[in-house]
C-alpha cells in the first residue's frame, strides 16, 4: 500500500470514528436534556463547559507536543509515555483545584458532580491513544474516540431516574475509563525504552505544550465569541440558530481534524513537494464536504429539526467557506508545528481571532447573521495565508528551540 492511501485510509478511519461519535453523543445529549428538563440542563452545560476549559488546562497541549516527539523519534517508546504522564501532574492538579473550587463557590450542591469530573480529567490524562497515532494505525485511537459517548448513552439510559446533574458527571466519567481502557493497550504495544535516551524534563515538555495549549485556548476563544457577539447584538433567537448551524458546520469538519491528529505525528521532515499533494488532497475533501453542506445541508436540516429552524438552514450554504477552507489551514497547521513551528501556529491562532471578533461585532449589528457566518470563513482564510508565509516544510530539528532539539544520544 502506498504512503498515500495508507494516509486517507487513516484519515477516513479517523473521521469516520469522530462522525459515528458525534452521532452517538447527539442521541446521549438528547436523552440527558429531555430527562433533566431547561433549567437543570442549563445548569450542567456551565459545569460542562468549565471542564471543558479545565480540560484544556490539564492537557497543556502535552498530546499534541507528545505527537511531534513521536515522529520525530519514530516511535512512541515507553520512555516518552512516562515523561509525558509526568508532565501531566502539575497542570491536572491545577485544573481539578480550580473545578472544584469554582464549583463549591459557585454552587456548593455541585461538589460531588465537580468531583467525578475532576476524575474524568486524571483519567483522561492516561489515555495512551496518541501512542497508536505516532505507531501509524489509526483503528485503535478511533475506537476510544467511539466508546467514550457509547458508555455516557448506556450510562445515561440505566442510571436509575429521575437523572441528576451528579448522573451525567458519573455518566461523563465512565465515558472517559472507557476510553482509556480502549487506549492502555497501546502500553504494551509501544517500544521498549530506547538505549541511552535522553529523558524529557517536565519544564522542557510543558514549554513544548504551551503553544498547543494557546491554539486550542484560542479555538475554544472563537467557538463561543461569535456566539456571544450574535447573542450580544441579534438576540438569543438569533444567537440558537448561528449556534445549530455552526455546530453542523464543525460537525462537517471531522475529516478536517483527524487529518490534522495523523499529520501532526507524521509531518516530519517532510519534503516541499509532498506536502503540497498532502494541501490539495485536503483542499479536494474540504471542497466535496463543503459542496454536500451547501447543496443538501438546508434540506436535512429543516427536515432532521423542523421549519422553526429556517433561518439556520439559511446560514448553512455561507458557512461552506469555513468548511472547505479549515480542512486546508488544520493540515497546514499541523505540518508547520511537526516542523517545529508551533509557536507561529499558537501566534497565528491568536492574530486572525484577534482580527476576526471585532469584525464579527461588527457584521452582527451592521449586516446580519449571515456574513458573520462568512466572516468566520474569511478568517480562516486569513488564517490560511500568515500560515502560508512559514517557509517550507523542511525540518531542521537542531537549529529549532524546544522539545525536538533535544537529539538522542549516541
Amino acid at each position: 500500500m502506498s504512503r498515500g492511501v495508507g494516509a486517507w485510509s487513516a484519515i477516513l478511519v479517523g473521521g469516520g470514528a469522530r462522525l459515528a461519535a458525534a452521532g452517538i453523543g447527539l442521541a446521549g445529549t438528547t436523552l440527558a436534556a429531555r430527562a433533566l428538563g431547561p433549567a437543570e440542563w442549563g445548569i450542567w452545560l456551565l459545569l460542562f463547559a468549565g471542564f471543558g476549559w479545565c480540560q484544556h488546562l490539564a492537557e497543556w497541549g502535552l498530546r499534541s507536543a507528545a505527537l511531534v516527539e513521536g515522529g520525530r523519534l519514530g516511535q512512541a517508546c515507553q520512555g516518552l509515555v512516562r515523561d509525558v504522564l509526568r508532565a501531566r501532574v502539575v497542570p491536572l492538579v491545577l485544573s481539578g483545584v480550580l473545578l472544584i473550587g469554582g464549583a463549591v463557590v459557585w454552587r456548593p450542591d455541585l461538589a460531588g458532580a465537580a468531583l467525578c469530573l475532576t476524575a474524568a480529567l486524571a483519567i483522561i490524562a492516561l489515555n495512551l491513544d496518541w501512542v497508536a497515532l505516532v505507531r501509524g494505525s489509526a483503528l485503535p485511537a478511533s475506537l476510544g474516540l467511539m466508546v467514550r459517548p457509547a458508555l455516557f448513552l448506556a450510562a445515561i439510559a440505566l442510571l436509575p431516574a429521575p437523572l441528576a446533574i451528579g448522573d451525567l458527571a458519573l455518566a461523563t466519567l465512565i465515558g472517559w475509563a472507557g476510553a482509556a481502557l480502549a487506549g492502555a493497550a497501546e502500553w504494551r504495544r509501544a517500544a521498549t525504552p530506547v538505549p541511552k535516551r535522553v529523558r524529557l524534563p517536565t519544564r522542557e515538555l510543558l514549554e513544548a505544550g504551551t503553544p498547543f495549549f494557546l491554539v486550542t485556548a484560542a479555538n475554544q476563544v472563537a467557538l463561543s465569541a461569535d456566539l456571544i457577539a450574535v447573542a450580544w447584538m441579534l438576540g438569543t433567537e438569533a444567537a440558537g440558530a448561528f449556534g445549530l448551524a455552526m455546530t453542523i458546520a464543525q460537525t462537517a469538519t471531522l475529516g478536517a481534524q483527524a487529518a490534522a491528529q495523523w499529520w501532526l505525528a507524521r509531518g516530519a521532515a517532510m519534503a516541499p513537494a509532498r506536502a503540497r499533494r498532502i494541501l490539495l488532497d485536503a483542499l479536494l475533501l474540504g471542497g466535496t464536504v463543503a459542496a454536500a453542506l451547501a447543496i443538501l445541508g438546508p434540506g436535512l436540516l429543516l427536515r432532521l429539526f423542523g421549519a422553526q429552524w429556517s433561518a439556520a438552514a439559511d446560514l448553512l450554504p455561507p458557512a461552506a467557506l469555513y468548511v472547505a477552507v479549515v480542512h486546508v489551514t488544520a493540515v497546514r497547521a499541523a505540518l508547520v508545528a511537526a516542523g517545529g513551528g508551533a509557536k507561529r501556529v499558537a501566534l497565528v491562532q491568536i492574530v486572525s481571532q484577534a482580527v476576526g471578533w471585532p469584525l464579527q461585532l461588527w457584521a452582527a449589528a451592521r449586516l446580519g447573521l449571515e456574513s458573520v457566518v462568512l466572516l468566520r470563513g474569511l478568517v480562516e482564510l486569513l488564517r490560511l495565508v500568515l500560515l502560508a508565509s512559514s517557509g517550507d516544510f523542511r525540518i531542521r530539528f537542531q537549529s529549532r528551540s524546544g522539545i525536538a532539539k533535544m537529539p538522542l544520544k549516541s
